[in-house]
Order: C-alpha cells, then sequence, then structure tokens
C-alpha cells in the first residue's frame, strides 16, 4: 500500500524543517524542485522520449515558486516556457526569488500570451497544498489558458 500525504501533513513536515531543523525556505524549495525534476526526468526517459518542449503554468505562491525553480532546472534539457500572471508584485518572496534565476532561454509569458503555445508537457505549479476555496481568479486565469483548447 502507498502512502499519501495530506496537505496538513506537508504543512506540518515544512514547519518541523524550517522551526525544528532550521532549514531555510528557499532550500527546501530547491530541494522539493530537485526530487521533482529527477522524477519527472525519469518517467520522461522511461516513457515519453519525445518530450522537448515543457510548459510550467506557475501561481504566484510557494507552488508558484517551485514551479519557477524546476522550469529553471527543466531549461538545461528542454525548451521551456513559463506561464504565469506577469506581476512581480503578486508573487510570494520565494518565487519573486526564483524568477529572477531564470536564465534568459526560458520564456516568460502571460495567460493572454499562452493561448497559441504549444508543448509536450505542461506542469502545474498553480495550486499547492494552502490552496482555499473559491479560486482567485488569477489562478483561474492560469489554468484557463493552458486548459483551453487550441
Amino acid at each position: 500500500m502507498e502512502h499519501l500525504l495530506t496537505p496538513a501533513d506537508v504543512l506540518a513536515l515544512d514547519a518541523e524543517m524550517m522551526n525544528v531543523l532550521g532549514v531555510p525556505p528557499l532550500m527546501l524549495m530547491e530541494q522539493a524542485s530537485e526530487a521533482s525534476y529527477k522524477a519527472l526526468r525519469d518517467i520522461i526517459d522511461q516513457q515519453y522520449p519525445f518530450v522537448r518542449s515543457v510548459s510550467v503554468v506557475c501561481g504566484s505562491g510557494n507552488n508558484g515558486g517551485d514551479g519557477f525553480c524546476l522550469a529553471r532546472m527543466l531549461s538545461d534539457h528542454f525548451s521551456v516556457t513559463v506561464v504565469w500572471s506577469g506581476s512581480l508584485e503578486d508573487l510570494s518572496e520565494s518565487a519573486r526569488y526564483n524568477v529572477a534565476r531564470l536564465p534568459s532561454n526560458v520564456a516568460l509569458v502571460t495567460p493572454r500570451q499562452a493561448q497559441h503555445l504549444v508543448a509536450d508537457l505542461v506542469v502545474d505549479a498553480v495550486i499547492g497544498v494552502g490552496a482555499r476555496l473559491p479560486l482567485r481568479q488569477s489562478a483561474i486565469d492560469l489554468l484557463a489558458a493552458v486548459g483551453a483548447p487550441h
């Protein structure tokens, strides 16, 4: 049987890593993105070797920060486009930090610009464990941009 973590479990683990063990939030983000990158590369290499282009859809919170970080890692091997709100002011501090670290070969587009985006793979970094319903309009716009038929 596989064990799944609930959102509360993940938030508690993050809090323990930061508050008890003293791991900085940006290091947690880097480590989570590195683990996601390795898992994604394994899946692509084994099952989807045709993948050449990846779109990472990033929200404004820390899940978006993870997405920006993952996009940076993916850009070493794939053509990467990030779909985001386009507003630095709306981003969490960690997300802003990781936007600034994106290499110049990563394209940044807004939902409106993403209407004709074509990618072999889309990664959702919009909704994280802290999401609450109803979703904010900015999250709905991001999801609609990549979910709309082209």
